[in-house]
């Protein structure tokens, strides 16, 4: 979400960042994009710790097909943006486990990968960073990816495939229609798609692509996993996923303007199922 949407954001959930945070992170974010080759960079959430909150930013890069998110974070000590470490399937797997609050402190150990995962964890081969040692900032890097792949949205047709095969912002899009914009069925996560035959599509299919052909839909999440209404102003139409409670999509209708944001402490409600 581009910072100066954060207007939005303070209005439908009251949530905000300060002067100090702000500033920290404008400036990092202009440092990230200069010194790499993102196609843009964007604020993505807070997430809280017991005794320090992370700010997290995103990146996207143009790939072969779907663009490759890079995340970034600083906390309320340090502000320098810093990249997040590649997770293995072993820290993965111990970072799923978890269900504590997060402290604050990305260097908090929490753990050692011993035998078969501590080998994992070090084979080049298997994605490992060569660290055997499990820390908070591991369990960050899952935390964030679970929640971007549920909460990472986009209205119709603000993505589109070019000529090029790749997934990238539709430069004409200019906003869904107010009917449009009250119908769930026009809003899809922005990452790569569950089904292979989507992904498929962007490669395979000819002429024209609908978003729908490449991008999984949110009618296809659990039904009533997804909040939709429109603000207090009923200026703009906002997405609240239910799954994570502090995330926030929203799109003003009839303009290009559309983003999301997770305010929270990063934990999941596994209960939904249940409440439904």
């Amino acid at each position: 979400m581009e910072l100066e949407h954060l207007d939005i954001v303070s209005r439908c959930i009251g949530q905000t960042l300060n002067a100090q945070e702000r500033s920290s992170l404008e400036i990092g974010l202009l440092k990230r994009k200069a010194t790499e080759s993102l196609a843009s960079i964007r604020f993505w959430g807070r997430v809280t710790g017991e005794t320090s909150d992370y700010l997290i930013a995103v990146g996207t890069l143009l790939a072969r097909d779907y663009p490759k998110k890079k995340f970034y974070f600083c906390t309320n000590s340090s502000p320098e943006l810093q990249q997040f470490p590649e997770l293995t399937k072993a820290k993965s797997e111990a970072a799923a486990k978890l269900t504590s609050r997060l402290k604050g402190d990305p260097s908090l150990i929490l753990g050692n990968m011993a035998g078969d995962e501590a080998a994992a964890a070090n084979n080049p081969e298997d994605g490992g960073g060569g660290d055997s040692v499990f820390t908070e900032l591991d369990r960050l890097a899952y935390v964030v990816d679970q929640i971007d792949r549920t909460i990472a949205v986009v209205p119709l047709e603000a993505q589109v495939v070019s000529p090029m095969r790749q997934v990238v912002p539709n430069a004409s899009f200019r906003g869904l229609k107010w009917e449009q914009a009250l119908q769930l069925f026009n809003y899809f996560h922005f990452r790569e798609p569950d089904l292979p035959e989507r992904a498929k599509a962007v490669h395979q299919s000819e002429g024209l692509v609908r978003a729908s052909d490449f991008l999984d839909p949110l009618i296809q999440d659990l039904d009533g996993s997804w909040s939709l209404a429109k603000d207090n102003t009923g200026s703009v139409v906002t997405l609240r996923n239910l799954f994570y409670p502090g995330a926030f999509a929203f799109h003003q209708p009839e303009t290009p303007h559309h983003g999301c944001v997770y305010f929270g402490d990063g934990r999941k409600n596994p209960d939904l199922a249940f409440m439904l």
